[in-house]
């Protein structure tokens, strides 16, 4: 997902990537511009994840219920606030 994320990026394309990176390390190579925890269950489906999981320390948007409509709208005003103070390079 990494090398996909970088070739679109690579040519001038915005990335969503969507999927559950458990450690701090994997985040870490991921190396995400901006990182939304999806903390809204207590316990995965899958064993091995929830072995491995840990809770990430750096992020820049918690969502804490599943309630799509309103965590898009802020997760997006949070977007559009750091572009407008920052600039489009962070």
């Amino acid at each position: 997902m990494k090398r996909l994320a970088q070739d679109a990026r690579d040519n001038n394309r915005n990335v969503i990537a969507d999927f559950v990176c458990p450690t701090e390390n994997t985040r870490k190579d991921f190396n995400a511009d901006y990182t939304i925890w999806m903390d809204t269950i207590k316990v995965s489906r899958f064993e091995d994840t929830n072995k491995m999981f840990e809770t990430p320390s750096k992020y820049n948007f918690k969502v804490t219920h599943k309630d799509a409509d309103m965590w898009a709208y802020l997760i997006k005003q949070d977007i559009l606030d750091i572009h407008k103070n920052v600039g489009p390079h962070r």
